[in-house]
């Protein structure tokens, strides 16, 4: 059976809000563990593609946030830096222990931040590899 255009246009939005609703939740529990790179990509993912829901609120309020506090700022600058470490070329022993090397110095220097769990976290994933 086939809804009528309104019962169908509600099926539809009511879908598009749910989808919208764990992408949301991904974003702020991703905010709530200071994982503000991960934050960001849902927020920029999401931003411009809302308007007139009420999760726009939310994405604008993320990335607002992420702009204006320092301390995510700088998260987000030793992520973006450890991103890129796990980016690079990494297929031989030397490379791996160079970003070994970096990847402690970022943990230190970002300590009790995500930054330092995922450093850690990467430095594990590369010694397994050796």
């Amino acid at each position: 059976m086939v809804a009528s255009g309104d019962e169908g246009a509600a099926d539809v939005r009511a879908h598009v809000e749910r989808i919208l609703g764990a992408r949301i939740k991904k974003m702020e529990g991703a905010m709530a563990e200071g994982d503000f790179l991960a934050a960001k990509g849902f927020a920029d993912a999401l931003d411009g593609n809302l308007s007139g829901l009420e999760a726009a609120d939310k994405v604008d309020g993320v990335l607002e946030h992420l702009k204006k506090d320092k301390s995510a700022k700088n998260t987000l600058k030793g992520q973006s830096a450890l991103e890129k470490l796990k980016s690079s070329d990494l297929r031989k022993k030397k490379n791996k222990e160079l970003a070994i090397g970096k990847a402690e110095k970022l943990g230190r220097r970002y300590e009790g931040t995500i930054v330092e769990r995922q450093a850690k976290e990467f430095i594990e994933l590369l010694k397994a590899q050796m």
